[in-house]
Order: structure tokens, then C-alpha cells, then sequence
């Protein structure tokens, strides 16, 4: 446990920010706001991945994987990466990257055309 008392400025300035993070984050995104404020201190990156069921998992991670390394510049390995089947997609997949979405799932067009 740290005394405040023993910082310097630079130093209050920055756990001040921090806390304007967090709070900022936990108001707009309440749990996982929090848990995204925890990997950030601990410069952890989260890595999710929602397909259709009927797809093949080892599609899934391929398509996954290309994804990480061409839109977000990252190379995780498979058990760093969360796979969830979700029937609510129509089809395809949609891959997460800490709180940044790639949507590769015909819901998205789905939607765009219904409206």
C-alpha cells in the first residue's frame, strides 16, 4: 500500500487520471468496464470470437486468427481466445479485441436491410 503523502506531483497526476479511467469506465460500462480497467493496468489484451454454430471450428480459428493479425496487429494463440458459438448470429462471426468488434456476420447486413 502506497502513502500518498510520499508521491510527487507527476506521480498524483497519473493515479488521478487512473481514477478518472475507472470511473469513467464502470459508469458506461459497469462490470466489464471494470474488468477492462483491470486488464489495462495489467496490459492484458482480451480476445473473443462469437460463430455460428453450423461453421467448423477449425475455419473459425483460422478466419480468427487472420483477423487478430490484420485488423488489430496481434498473434494470440487459441487459449488466449474465447470461442462461443451463438445461434442468435445468422451466420459468420463476430471476433473482439479488447472492447474493439470486427462483425463478420450476415446479422449485421440483416439488420442494415430491415431498417
Amino acid at each position: 500500500m502506497t502513502n500518498l503523502e510520499n508521491l510527487d506531483r507527476s506521480q498524483l497526476q497519473g493515479l488521478y487520471k487512473q481514477l478518472l479511467e475507472y470511473k469513467n469506465l464502470s459508469k458506461k460500462l459497469w462490470k466489464r468496464g471494470r474488468t477492462q480497467f483491470q486488464n489495462t493496468l495489467l496490459w492484458k489484451d482480451t480476445f473473443v470470437v462469437e460463430y455460428h454454430p453450423s461453421l467448423e471450428v477449425w475455419y473459425v480459428q483460422e478466419q480468427a486468427k487472420n483477423v487478430f493479425q490484420k485488423v488489430f496487429g496481434k498473434t494470440p494463440e487459441n487459449s488466449e481466445i474465447s470461442f462461443q458459438s451463438s445461434s442468435k448470429l445468422l451466420w459468420g462471426m463476430k471476433v473482439y479485441c479488447n472492447d474493439f468488434l470486427v462483425d463478420m456476420s450476415f446479422l449485421k447486413f440483416y439488420n442494415q436491410i430491415k431498417k
